[in-house]
């Protein structure tokens, strides 16, 4: 019997692709863009190559912007990963029925909680980007016995496997981050 319904966060309870469009004006701030080069036009290639790098590492994601000329000068990749780190602690976009449908499968008697791999501040960001807090979000407002993984780290998801149901994530990280938590983190038999 289904107990509980985790989530994964990226793509499933806010818009990735939304957040880069709207992280794109801040390029503009930190480093030169070529002459003629278009918020659009960047926008364009970052959602591209983070649907075709992101499980690789960011460092491809910039190659692929470096590649399209993107910048007019030579840009450090830890730069360019501090700076995004920076924006995301900023910028996070909303679905329209994020909020709506955690409090209506909560209102059936489920737990929910999150999955992720993002740092705790990162959570933070979403959560004031979706009008909300970071607890209620990972289930943490009423007493529950499900909660969240961030930060590499793993908190109390106390359910047999087939009790909750995954929504959300990737298979393409290195087996997938929610086929991990499915095999190392349940509780067994």
């Amino acid at each position: 019997m289904i107990k509980a319904v985790v989530f994964d966060l990226d793509h499933t309870l806010f818009d990735r692709y939304e957040t880069l469009r709207q992280v794109v004006p801040f390029f503009r701030e930190r480093f030169k863009i070529t002459e003629g080069i278009t918020d659009e036009f960047i926008a364009e290639k970052i959602c591209w190559a983070d649907k075709q790098y992101v499980h690789n590492g960011w460092h491809q994601i910039l190659a692929y912007l470096c590649e399209n000329n993107v910048f007019a000068e030579d840009i450090v990749y830890e730069e360019y990963e501090a700076f995004l780190l920076s924006c995301f602690r900023k910028v996070a976009a909303r679905y329209p029925f994020t909020i709506p449908a955690l409090e209506e499968i909560r209102s059936m008697g489920y737990k929910t909680g999150i999955i992720t791999n993002i740092p705790a501040d990162k959570l933070e960001a979403i959560a004031s980007a979706l009008k909300t807090t970071p607890a209620f979000l990972a289930g943490w407002e009423e007493p529950s016995n499900i909660s969240a993984i961030y930060n590499d780290k793993i908190y109390n998801i106390p359910f047999y496997q087939e009790d909750a149901r995954i929504v959300g994530g990737s298979n393409n990280l290195g087996g997938g981050l929610i086929e991990w938590v499915k095999q190392c983190y349940y509780l067994k038999e």
